[in-house]
């Protein structure tokens, strides 16, 4: 993905950076369901292979898919809120591409993707489910099975894969146009709204960075709580 770094005041409406990234930044031969659908396959995989593998676990290996849940959460409250959106050394690729290009693409005031193509930058890149699938998972996989047991590296791995999945779901139910059918589901509604006010660009730097649910804006006071008279 193309690391453009061009500032929204750089054009008149976020209609117009919308209008430059797809033409100039989307590759021509982007197909969006093919991207969805490879996430998914890679996650499920990682799933079902997992699921597969264990073997009569103990009730205290079980606790670990529950666990992951919360770790989960925690584990994208701090990478939302720090490498994301504050520029730091060694990692300013994430930072140029979900700060100021994820950030000028989808706005509070313009949310809702308008085409496939939008997928682009929307879901996570392909090339971060792969290494997530093939890096993080095999060398997490040594290292539990290792250090505590095998049960407790297949549910590690297959509930990071669980939450990266409800992720990217509540990610997309977050950018649907509001009469959407999913978005009848109260709880959808209620982080898309979060969500849609983390898309601020006064507040993304400092509220509302949970995206399945907000267990950690909660704990550490990042829920955005409009002003009294504040519509």
């Amino acid at each position: 993905m193309r690391e453009d770094v061009l500032e929204l005041k750089d054009f008149e409406n976020n209609t117009r950076y919308r209008d430059y990234f797809r033409k100039e930044v989307i590759p021509k031969y982007y197909y969006g369901p093919f991207h969805v659908l490879l996430n998914i396959f890679l996650l499920l995989g990682v799933i079902i292979f997992s699921a597969t593998q264990i073997k009569l676990p103990s009730i205290l290996e079980i606790i670990t898919l529950p666990l992951m849940l919360i770790v989960g959460n925690l584990v994208v409250f701090v990478i939302h809120k720090y490498p994301l959106h504050r520029p730091i050394k060694f990692f300013m690729s994430p930072y140029n591409i979900h700060s100021k290009m994820h950030h000028q693409f989808f706005t509070d005031k313009h949310i809702v993707y308008d085409s496939h193509r939008d997928f682009y930058i929307l879901f996570f890149p392909p090339e971060v489910v792969i290494s997530f699938v093939f890096i993080f998972c095999p060398i997490s996989l040594f290292l539990m099975s290792v250090f505590i047991s095998l049960n407790v590296a297949y549910f590690f791995i297959m509930g990071a894969a669980i939450y990266f999945i409800l992720y990217e779901v509540f990610h997309y139910a977050s950018h649907l146009p509001i009469d959407h059918p999913l978005l009848k589901i109260p709880f959808f509604l209620y982080m898309r709204e979060h969500h849609r006010i983390h898309h601020d660009p006064t507040l993304m730097r400092d509220y509302n960075f949970n995206i399945v649910y907000p267990l950690s804006d909660w704990l550490f006071k990042t829920i955005y709580k409009a002003p009294k008279g504040d519509s």
